[in-house]
């Protein structure tokens, strides 16, 4: 589970800073710095913002499986539309839907793994670990599998070697769609196979508080 959380993000992230600011000759999207900046940061923020009360609400009023289930089934179908898009507006639109969808799953998936976890002071970090796995699987193995070329393998970091492939700059917008597709199959495998947790809020009326110094 956690492996697949975090692969969704660590495809596409670091390819993002290369390719939104490279030449549209060069088969990049040519947005400026300052338009990249607002594309990484601003859905970030809004992100950062909004998912607490997402996940507020996912935990009190449904099963954590299914609303995990349903927010990476659409942050996929939005990756894939990210991917076909060359306009700012749009670009920065989509990624902040993505953001504001996928923030709540990090912690929906933490609070399901601690509710099915025997020891979860013992036992979380060895669960938790596979999100870096994951992060570091797909952003070393994108690169090898589909940027590079004759590769060969080493025994010492980044353990491969190889030439970039002529057309990388838009082989690494591929990384979008990719993203998508994990995150989609993602939100089917917890849909269906994740164990059911119920909400907590069941025989609770929900309703939001106000911190106390507020």
């Amino acid at each position: 589970m956690m492996f697949f959380e975090y692969a969704v993000k660590g495809i596409w992230l670091l390819q993002a800073s290369a390719f939104l600011t490279i030449a549209v000759a060069d088969g990049g999207l040519g947005f400026s710095e300052q338009q990249k900046g607002f594309i990484v940061a601003f859905p970030l923020a809004m992100g950062a913002i909004l998912s607490p009360f997402i996940g507020q609400l996912c935990d009190r009023k449904f099963s954590t499986e299914k609303c995990l289930g349903v927010l990476l089934f659409c942050t996929g179908i939005l990756k894939v539309i990210t991917a076909e898009q060359t306009n700012f507006l749009a670009w920065l639109l989509l990624g902040t839907g993505f953001a504001i969808l996928y923030s709540p799953t990090v912690s929906l998936t933490n609070s399901l793994a601690m509710r099915h976890l025997s020891n979860p002071k013992v036992e979380f970090s060895r669960v938790r670990v596979w999100g870096t796995v994951g992060w570091i699987a797909v952003a070393w193995g994108f690169p090898a599998l589909w940027l590079m070329e004759d590769l060969s393998f080493k025994a010492m970091p980044p353990f491969y070697t190889g030439a970039e492939r002529t057309d990388i700059v838009p082989r690494m917008i591929d990384s979008l769609t990719f993203a998508g597709v994990i995150a989609a199959g993602y939100g089917i495998f917890c849909w269906f196979l994740l164990p059911k947790t119920p909400r907590r809020g069941r025989g609770r009326s929900f309703r939001w508080r106000r911190c106390g110094g507020c």
